[in-house]
Parts: C-alpha cells; structure tokens; sequence
C-alpha cells in the first residue's frame, strides 16, 4: 500500500484514510466514509486534512484500545467531533489581530480608537466590511462567514488577507 504524502489530494487521502481504517484497526467503516471525510475536511483550513485524519486514527485506536466498539455512527460522530475541534482550535490561534497593530491603549481615546475604526471601515469594499464585522466583531469563523454570505470558504480568507493588508496599510 502506498503512504498518503502532502502531496496527495483529499479524494486520494480520504481513500487512504478508509484503507486503514478497514485493514490497519478493523474498523468497518460507512459506505459514505469517503463523502463525510471530504465533507468534513472542506470545511476547514485546505492543509489540515491530514491532520484531521491523523487524529481520527487515534481517536479510533484510543477508543478500542479501552473495548469501545466503532460502528458507522460513532466514526461519523468522531469525525465531526474533530472537525468542530479542530475549527474552534484555528478561531483561537489565529484571530485577525487589530489590537496588536493599534498604538497602546493609553494613547488613543475611544472616541478616537472609534473614529480611526470608522475611517478604516469606509475605505473596505462592501463585502470586505461585512467579512470583517462577521471575524472580527462577531468573531464567526471563515467556514460560518462563507455558509452565510454563500460565497466560498476560498474567499472568504481572501477577503480577510485583503483586509488585513488594507489595516496594515492604514496604520502606517
């Protein structure tokens, strides 16, 4: 059998994923194993598929190797279980950080920190506004952003680096 590498794409590494699963903890996997991965993988960061497979192997190993049985349910259960971590995880670890770009706290006013935001807000197109409230003031992710405004997930982080480059460029 050969060994998925970055390389691989996430069809080809949903099928490797299945294979161990199957031969490597005898697991019997859902006929759909392959979908709910895909599904589940789309809706975070494009790189951390691997990741998110790497964990539902050990998720797999740990719960057998306590007796717990894994039918169908419980592997799909696992599966959006890491993703919503996984997702939870990436929100915390990298906000889009206004605070660290602006003077300290004590040399601006609210009134002045208020209209200096204000002054930025006006300079985003409309959809790059309604992104950067979405992230920033109402802290959704880029997946929650995307099923809301229907655009995709590949955008919206577009829309979030344009964003921030434009605040970098501002506080300059």
């Amino acid at each position: 059998m050969s060994e998925a590498t970055p390389q691989n794409s996430l069809r080809e590494y949903a099928a490797f994923l299945e294979t161990c699963l199957r031969d490597r903890l005898n697991i019997a996997p859902p006929s759909n194993l392959q979908a709910i991965f895909v599904s589940n993988a789309r809706r975070l960061s494009p790189t951390d598929y691997e990741d998110l497979g790497s964990l539902i192997l050990v998720e797999c190993q740990e719960k057998l190797a306590r007796g717990e049985p894994i039918d169908g349910t419980e592997l799909t259960r696992i599966i959006d279980r890491l993703r919503h971590r996984m997702a939870r995880s990436a929100r915390r670890e990298i906000p889009l950080d206004i605070a660290r770009y602006l003077p300290s706290k004590s040399s601006l006013s609210p009134d002045q920190a208020t209209n200096a935001l204000r002054e930025f807000v006006a300079e985003l197109t409309p959809t790059e506004a309604i992104v950067f409230e979405r992230r920033c003031l109402h802290d959704q992710s880029a997946g929650e952003i995307a099923k809301d405004t229907g655009l995709s997930q590949a955008t919206i982080y577009r829309l979030l680096s344009s964003v921030r480059n434009k605040f970098r460029a501002f506080i300059d």
